[in-house]
């Protein structure tokens, strides 16, 4: 099935994902529900709530996952009601709005002073007025659909200004001083040069930990099963693809479901790297394995960005089964020999 040298190599790079031309962003890190069930695959997600959200109005909408904005000017409570926060009240994002215990959610820990870095994926950048950022509050139904009311009253982040730096604006925040568990983290993107304003939806763990670990970007790949012998390289590298780390793992007759190589790749990073972690942070803020490669995140101990590419080397191809040596044919009965007529005796004279 494998080619000796077939390789193929997944990178993550801003202009790498597809979006509709009137998009023009959403949270990256940590991920919102639409860019999460768009990197589950539109037509075909895993997770139980993604699967919910595209009954409800098919896949197109992840197809413009950047594109959840209306033209509040500032008044957002006006134009996005009720229950229908994560869809920016937009009728063909509805899916994002279900209220559900059970959507993915990411792990977050500030770091060593509090803060936590945002990262908000721009497609199109903007001059902006304000970024604001609420949490939901302490008792909050987590399976119903979110409303103004299930928020903060104020905004624990508020940004007038952000630089874009590789097609992403970094927000650096303080996280909320008490806030842990599971919450829904909602962030507005006021622009200032137009009406328009953009919304997402983040459903997060905060776990209290603080931690020297940055997360990157999410891994928008789905893991298959390889071959014994498949080689898988982990590279995370700058912007003039110079290697911050390298790490490769080899595919055993052990490990060649899907479950068990992203594991062992994972324990292998975070056993060999000295910059990069793959897992999950905890709540003691150590990096742990996870055996799904959506489940697991790239963490970097430094604050310079960094890109990554998962390599696929192909393992040898099986040599082919010989084709087998057909039976001779049967060698043919012979004709037999017709008996010849006998002679009449002649009649008497």
């Amino acid at each position: 099935m494998f080619a000796e040298k077939w390789k193929l190599t997944f990178v993550l790079l801003p202009l790498a994902v597809p979006c509709a031309v009137s998009a023009h962003g959403t949270i990256e890190t940590p991920i919102s529900r639409v860019y999460s069930c768009y990197l589950e695959g539109p037509e075909s997600p895993t997770s139980a709530p993604c699967k919910a959200a595209v009954a409800v109005a098919g896949p197109s909408f992840l197809y413009d996952w950047a594109g959840v904005n209306r033209l509040p000017n500032g008044d957002h409570k006006a134009f996005v009601p009720d229950g229908h926060l994560c869809s920016g009240g937009k009728t063909n994002y509805y899916g994002l709005d279900l209220g559900r215990s059970d959507w993915p959610a990411t792990t977050i820990s500030a770091d060593l002073s509090g803060n936590y870095t945002f990262v908000w994926y721009a497609t199109a950048p903007h001059v902006t007025r304000y970024f604001q950022m609420y949490m939901t509050s302490d008792g909050y139904d987590f399976n119903q659909p979110l409303k103004w009311s299930d928020l903060d009253s104020k905004p624990f982040c508020e940004l007038n200004s952000a630089t874009l730096d590789n097609g992403r604006y970094k927000l650096q925040c303080k996280l909320p001083a008490g806030k842990t568990g599971r919450r829904i983290i909602y962030t507005i993107w006021q622009r200032n040069d137009s009406a328009e304003a953009f919304y997402a939806c983040s459903d997060v763990v905060i776990n209290g930990a603080r931690t020297t670990w940055r997360e990157m970007r999410p891994i928008p790949t789905t893991a298959l099963d390889q071959p014994a012998g498949m080689k898988i390289t982990l590279r995370v590298f700058d912007a003039d693809g110079h290697d911050l780390e390298s790490i490769s793992y080899t595919v055993t007759a052990q490990t060649t479901a899907a479950a068990d190589w992203v594991y062992a790749m994972a324990q292998k990073v975070n056993s060999d790297a000295k910059h990069v972690r793959l897992g999950l942070i905890d709540n003691n803020g150590n990096i742990v394995p996870q055996k799904t490669m959506s489940a697991n995140r790239i963490y970097v101990d430094s604050p310079q960005d960094y890109n990554f590419a998962v390599d696929y080397t192909g393992a040898p191809a099986p040599a082919p089964s010989p084709t087998p040596t057909p039976s001779p044919a049967p060698t043919p009965t012979p004709t037999p020999t017709p008996t010849p007529t006998p002679t009449p005796t002649p009649t008497p004279t």
